[in-house]
């Protein structure tokens, strides 16, 4: 059963964010869009049609924030159900270990100790992987080849964090166009940005994103006072403004070398 509610906030999430590009020009009570999915191309290249069914009694942008609402929901929960359930079953067995040890103590010191031991496994531990998720930066940092800092995104989560924490306004905006993909800034560009800069910056998007291996990509940029998170929307997911492209060529020597970089 929660296989298939995985799926369907899945499916709820991909319409939306489908859409989101177009919403625009999508009327007002109309059954359904059809719209390019960039993450599926054909033979010459370019995107194949979707149709995304809709609800013609709500808008457009109704729609989009009622899927993404669903989807995160459960997106949200479903990760603290699988550690509960993992916390659930170490303290099952540890109680089993315990009640064994109590059963066969013949000593009231013995029992005293497993008391003890019950009282310690109850007291929650700050664990390594904590304290070191507590000093975890969200974004990788490299330098391109003018000596300017670019940080990319580490996850969809972290993508938010970077884009809407981390950045300022006309710090420079990336992301791989009509794929999923990392968030790419580049802090304090000035009024014109550096070319060598933009397209280390955009050769990283591509790098860190599903178009990774391909020859050709291409790459939206803007400032990042451009970039705009729908309500309810899935971690990551934006809407774009203003936004220029830019297509490049995997070129393998100046990304092994931007990679290198990585502080």
């Amino acid at each position: 059963m929660a296989h298939l509610r995985a799926a369907g906030a899945l499916d709820e999430r991909r319409r939306a964010e489908l859409l989101v590009p177009h919403q625009a020009a999508i009327p007002r009570g109309a059954r359904e869009a059809r719209v390019p999915d960039w993450s599926d191309l054909d033979e010459q290249g370019a995107p194949r049609e979707v149709v995304v069914q809709l609800d013609p009694a709500r808008p457009v942008s109704e729609n989009i924030a009622r899927w993404f609402r669903r989807a995160q929901r459960y997106q949200s929960a479903a990760p603290r159900i699988a550690a509960r359930r993992a916390e659930i079953t170490v303290a099952l067995e540890r109680a089993e270990q315990l009640l064994s040890r109590a059963a066969q103590a013949s000593e009231a010191q013995e029992l005293a100790r497993v008391e003890a031991d019950a009282a310690g496994a109850a007291r929650p531990k700050r664990t390594a992987a904590r304290a070191r998720e507590a000093q975890r930066v969200p974004y990788r940092t490299f330098r391109s080849s003018s000596g300017a800092r670019i940080l990319v995104g580490r996850s969809a989560r972290d993508n938010d964090a970077l884009t809407f924490g981390a950045a300022r306004g006309n710090d420079l905006w990336l992301h791989a166009r009509g794929v999923q993909g990392s968030h790419v800034l580049v802090p304090h560009p000035g009024e014109s940005p550096d070319s060598r800069t933009l397209g280390d910056a955009a050769l990283l998007a591509a790098h860190f994103s599903r178009s990774r291996g391909e020859d050709r990509a291409e790459v939206a940029w803007t400032r990042r006072k451009h970039v705009r998170k729908p309500k309810g929307a899935a971690p990551g997911s934006v809407f774009v403004t203003q936004e220029k492209v830019l297509r490049i060529r995997l070129e393998e020597d100046r990304l092994a070398a931007l990679l290198r970089t990585e502080a």
